[in-house]
């Protein structure tokens, strides 16, 4: 294989995941010196004789990374202007049980709709996480 066409080759495999010996690799860089070709993984560098990389590379298979690595979508459970509305509510709270002890209970109901709602969040949350491991 000529120079080029392996720098070419290997230079489209950079970047992206591929099974080798039943392992999935992730191809961080790569080097041809002389007679030896160097790929560099995710796990480790794997040395080839260059006059052999035609074989070689045919047995770097590509995997489709959304199988290995899901696509991270941002999780949003509140907007921001929510997040401020509840701030702004738990803010007020703070300051009208300063002033007035009789605002206890109200507050105190106030605080447990929040925790629910926050609870809410961390199963989202964990349910997110599941799903990614699949």
């Amino acid at each position: 294989m000529q120079p080029q066409i392996l720098e070419s080759k290997l230079s489209k495999m950079k970047g992206k995941t591929f099974m080798y010996n039943a392992n999935h690799l992730f191809i961080n860089d790569f080097r041809i010196k002389n007679r030896t070709t160097t790929i560099v993984t995710d796990r480790e560098w794997y040395d080839f004789e260059t006059e052999k990389m035609d074989k070689v590379l045919k047995e770097f298979l590509p995997v489709s990374t959304e199988l290995i690595h899901p696509k991270q979508n941002d999780i949003t459970f509140f907007s921001e202007n929510d997040l401020k509305n509840i701030t702004d509510t738990l803010l007020d709270n703070i300051t009208k049980v300063k002033a007035d002890a009789k605002y206890i209970p109200q507050a105190s109901a106030i605080n447990k709709t929040v925790s629910t709602i926050i609870s809410m969040a961390k199963v989202g949350i964990e349910s997110a996480k599941l799903k990614v491991k699949k």
